[in-house]
């Protein structure tokens, strides 16, 4: 009779199996999906715990130029008005959507009132100002489809690290200095890489929602319904997958920050879960982050795609040994003319 630890192995390899051949059949699919789709950017905001800002926000971006439609999947703690959120979007077309349950992976779902391939997901708490919208739709539609387009200070970092056993190496979220919540920007120098995206204000292929919920990410969706956590970390395993390990995220160099900070992320056991996460998805889909230092000028020319450098090794080793999950002195990451250093004070970041 096969070990516990033999049935694990095997039931990862069927699962790494099935998440390759469907990848295969769907890179050859993704052209003739993406050619019925209508142009423009459709925004997707998720409403969870401030439903009574959500009016407001309607306003402020139904007047973009660079979005065609607005998505609202109201998860929110109380009913949806949703005359009022009509009468809030003006002409701007809106789909209101209730999820079927509080599953967080309902916020790549490619729900069929997204009739764009250019999806820009939004949290709640965030009124982007239009022209660093204006510019990831015009970044993502000169050539960057295959990317996740969106904001340098919603980049965050992965780290490989020994753990528990001390053997073997796994990823370790890494939330960096560079914050929208304590720091100015111009007391912070511009980052030299990411491996991650945080999802507002991000533009990314409707392709990446479809292949989302495709079977072979379904152990992957059953983690973040777990732990609450980490859609947004599965997303970009999600996109790694399908483009092979290519490319990573790019960066529009622009700095906003949300009119209200909170959140899941403010819970204490929040890092130890994103690293928990990132464990638990590289061991399930035998894929890893890729680091990117496609940074892009909120104005002026868009520089092509390939002449950016993209990596599954990080150019340097994370000057850390404090414990992995300890919230006081969390490794953090700043660039000083004597090159990296960490930092010694707490910061919280997402």
């Amino acid at each position: 009779m096969a070990s516990p630890r033999l049935r694990r192995l095997i039931g990862v390899l069927l699962v790494v199996g099935a998440l390759t051949l469907s990848l295969q059949l769907y890179r050859r699919l993704r052209l003739t999906s993406a050619t019925s789709l209508d142009s423009g950017c459709t925004l997707v905001i998720n409403v969870f715990s401030r439903p009574g800002t959500i009016p407001e926000t309607l306003r402020h971006y139904a007047s973009s130029t660079s979005l065609t439609h607005i998505v609202v999947l109201w998860a929110g703690p109380t009913a949806v008005d949703r005359g009022e959120l009509q009468e809030a979007a003006g002409r701007m077309p809106l789909s209101v959507i209730v999820p079927p349950s509080p599953s967080l992976n309902w916020r790549f779902y490619p729900w069929s009132e997204i009739r764009t391939d250019c999806v820009i997901s939004m949290d709640d708490d965030w009124r982007m100002p239009h022209d660093h919208l204006d510019r990831v739709s015009d970044v993502w539609h000169a050539g960057y489809q295959d990317s996740w387009v969106g904001f340098e200070h919603m980049g965050r970092n992965h780290v490989s690290r020994d753990v528990a056993d001390g053997k073997s190496k796994q990823p370790v979220y890494a939330p960096t200095f560079w914050s929208q919540y304590a720091a100015k920007p111009k007391q912070m120098p511009p980052s030299k890489f990411h491996s991650i995206m945080l999802p507002s204000g991000a533009a990314l292929s409707r392709r990446y929602f479809e292949a989302y919920h495709t079977a072979p990410w379904a152990a992957a969706r059953a983690v973040v319904d777990e732990l609450t956590n980490c859609e947004d970390l599965l997303m970009n395993y999600v996109v790694t997958n399908m483009t092979s390990g290519r490319i990573g995220p790019a960066f529009v160099r622009a700095w906003a920050k949300p009119f209200q900070v909170d959140g899941l992320w403010f819970r204490p056991k929040h890092l130890g879960a994103r690293s928990e996460c990132l464990q638990q998805f590289e061991n399930l889909t035998g894929g890893r982050l890729v680091y990117s230092d496609a940074y892009v000028p909120l104005a002026g020319n868009i520089p092509q795609h390939s002449t950016f450098s993209h990596s599954s090794t990080i150019p340097f080793d994370l000057p850390c040994d404090r414990p992995l999950y300890e919230r006081d002195g969390i490794c953090e990451i700043a660039d000083h003319d004597a090159g990296w250093a960490s930092i010694g004070e707490p910061w919280i970041s997402r």
